[in-house]
Parts: structure tokens; sequence; C-alpha cells
């Protein structure tokens, strides 16, 4: 829950819980799970390296020595992240394609944040326009068929923000307002605070 919430410092204390939990009991599959949610907190916290080994360890030991692809689409955007972090794009760029290939064996879960990393890497790798816009739009599409309003939003925030670098407020905004509007609550969440900030700028652009 609060790692979906993007609540780093929650879900970095969860995880070091169940860490500690699944390796008392055993619970394989659950520690994999566990040291996937530190590796994830690791990389938002600037220590790359170490989380990377988190997320590798995952892949490269639990799911593939125990026989599941579960959640594999997920795990390897999660790599794609900490890479664009590192500033290896080509790299993170090549583990959003895997986790796309993961699709229809691990689930969609997470893959509207797969399309809308890609579009991120994208832009910075200085694509046409027309190709991030493109993987946002699936990003946001998979979203609605989801109903994963979260997802949803975290794709419009960076479409959006692409518009106002772009000098369109106005398409910024018209993206943004139905969506921050439809939320009743959570708007102290990241994704929700990124898309107040960003309709601000959008209307001030505007005035």
């Amino acid at each position: 829950f609060h790692h979906i919430h993007a609540d780093v410092d929650l879900a970095f204390s969860a995880a070091q819980e169940a860490i500690a939990f699944s390796q008392k009991h055993g619970f394989v599959q659950w520690l994999g799970d566990a040291l996937f949610v530190r590796g994830w907190c690791l990389v938002q916290h600037g220590q790359i390296s170490e989380g990377i080994k988190d997320i590798k360890y995952v892949i490269d030991e639990l799911k593939i020595r125990i026989g599941s692809e579960l959640a594999m689409t997920h795990y390897y955007w999660a790599l794609a992240d900490a890479y664009q972090k590192k500033g290896d794009l080509m790299r993170s760029l090549d583990y959003l394609n895997t986790a796309v290939k993961f699709r229809n064996r691990s689930g969609r879960f997470w893959l509207a944040n797969v399309y809308e990393s890609m579009g991120n890497v994208q832009q910075q790798l200085g694509e046409y326009e027309e190709k991030v816009v493109n993987s946002y739009k699936k990003a946001i599409r998979v979203a609605k068929e989801q109903k994963a309003r979260l997802f949803e939003l975290r794709a419009t925030n960076s479409w959006a923000e692409l518009h106002l670098d772009r000098g369109r407020p106005e398409a910024a905004a018209e993206l943004l307002e139905p969506l921050v509007t439809w939320f009743t609550e959570g708007h102290e969440t990241a994704d929700l605070r990124r898309a107040h900030a960003l309709l601000a700028r959008a209307k001030q652009q505007l005035t």
C-alpha cells in the first residue's frame, strides 16, 4: 500500500518488518516481496546501487529459483526506474521493454506505470514528442481499463508537465482539472501534490 502511494518512509519501515518476519518463518515468497520494496525504497533515498542489489536478488534468485513470474512486470519496472535515476537511460529503456514482455505472464498490474516511465525515459533521450506522448496515452488507456485512477493521474501528470515545458498551459490544465477534482481524499499523497503543483503552474502561466 505505502509503496503504491510512493510513501517511501512508511514503505521502508514496513518492508524491514516483513523481511525479519519472513526470514524467521521461512516465507520465501513474502521475503522476495519485502526485499523488492526495500530495494525500491533505497533507490528513492539515493542509495541506488544497494537498491538495485535487492531488486536483482529478487528477480535472479528468488523468483527464478522458485519458478514464479508473478509481478515480474513490476520488478523490471523498478529496476528500470533505478537505472533511470542512475543516468543509464538505455539500460532503463531495455528493462522497461522487458517489463512489457512479461505483461501477459505476470499480470497487467503496474503496466500503466511501465508505459509512463517509458515516456519519461524517451523524453530524456530526446525522442520525438509524438513517441513520448504515445507512451503516456498507453499508460492512461491501461489505467482506465483497470479503473486505476492513481496510475491514470501519474501518467497524466507527466503528460501535463510536458505540455507546460513546451509552453502549453491550457492543454496541461485541461488534462489535470478533471482528475484532480475527481479525488475527494488522498490530497497529501505524492501524486496528488504533484498534480496540484502542476495545475497551479498552468494557471499561473495562463494569467
